[in-house]
């Protein structure tokens, strides 16, 4: 199949923000008393900031209400103290996909943070933008995807998903799209579910440079 358009995930697949994010959300957590673990969280990745928060809280028993309260100091201690970085190939990906096809960029993370985090001429290279506070319901729910694919009039079928966790991996499948997994963050074990696994972007690119630079027949053209 030709895809017409390429959806990426941003933190751990485009942007090395993985481990700032953690340490952000683990400082905001010791606050309250509450031990975040390192793989819990990298699990999480693709739920909004708070969604995050209340599912810790849940686990923890805890007062749901304060959820807005933790995700708030999260993003104070992310911006006091982040060392952002594109992952090796991300610049490059970008703009050699944006030549033959659509592109997407699907975030769980809020407007502000990326924003702030990255270039409006990066952010520019995207024909569209979804966030977590775009939509009402985050991954592993597909309406961020479906959104972007609505937004760009593309079928669902003719957009392919690059993620990097669990919930990313469930929400491309369940928008019905094709999803390759990036292992920036987790072991191939943990992506199991995504329809390919690479191990890198540098590996990605070569896959997409192969597959989406020739012909092929497509599932259905652009969408209403």
């Amino acid at each position: 199949m030709r895809y017409q358009a390429v959806l990426f995930d941003f933190d751990g697949v485009l942007g090395d923000t993985m481990q700032d994010n953690y340490n952000a959300w683990k400082k905001a957590f010791n606050d309250y008393n509450i031990q975040l673990k390192h793989e819990e969280y990298f699990l999480l990745e693709g739920l909004s900031t708070k969604s995050v928060a209340m599912t810790i809280l849940d686990k923890e028993g805890m007062d749901l209400a304060l959820a807005k309260e933790i995700a708030d100091l999260k993003e104070k201690y992310y911006f006091e103290n982040n060392k952002f970085n594109f992952f090796p190939g991300a610049l490059e990906l970008v703009a050699e996909l944006r030549e033959t096809c659509l592109l997407g960029l699907v975030s769980g993370s809020g407007t502000e943070r990326l924003h702030r985090t990255t270039s409006a001429d990066f952010l520019a290279q995207f024909h569209v933008v979804i966030t977590g506070d775009m939509v009402e319901r985050s991954k592993p729910d597909p309406e961020s995807y479906l959104t972007a694919a609505r937004q760009l009039r593309m079928h669902p079928n003719v957009c392919l998903v690059i993620e990097n966790a669990p919930l990313g991996i469930h929400a491309a499948k369940s928008a019905e799209m094709f999803c390759i997994a990036v292992c920036s963050t987790l072991t191939q074990e943990k992506l199991q579910d995504a329809d390919m696994i690479v191990k890198d972007l540098c590996s990605l690119r070569l896959l997409l440079n192969q597959n989406l630079g020739g012909g092929g027949g497509g599932g259905g053209g652009g969408g209403g």
